[in-house]
């Protein structure tokens, strides 16, 4: 079985949300770690949903994310490497 990375991962919500990121004129190689999608305004309380329901669909059904800090739930590299974590030890 092939290993989920965080930074498949990474790569995933930067492309999702590429879109936006061009309209605001920046570039993927600029996002640090701890960029907030929530607080930087690319995504809203229901983008938050929809998020999280497209990681479902691409890495796996059963993403659990109620032992993720709430704070950085938006942030790409925290998101990524629980995820990445989360689903290691599915796997």
């Amino acid at each position: 079985m092939n290993r989920v990375t965080a930074e498949e991962i990474r790569g995933f919500l930067l492309d999702m949300y590429a879109e936006k990121f061009e309209r605001r004129g920046i570039s993927p190689a600029e996002i640090g770690d701890h960029y907030d999608l929530l607080r930087e305004d690319i995504i809203d309380s229901l983008g938050i949903l929809d998020m999280v329901i497209a990681l479902a669909e691409r890495f796996g059904d059963q993403i659990e994310l109620a032992n993720l800090d709430p704070e950085q739930l938006t942030q790409i590299g925290p998101l990524s490497r629980y995820l990445e974590e989360l689903l290691r030890r599915q796997g």
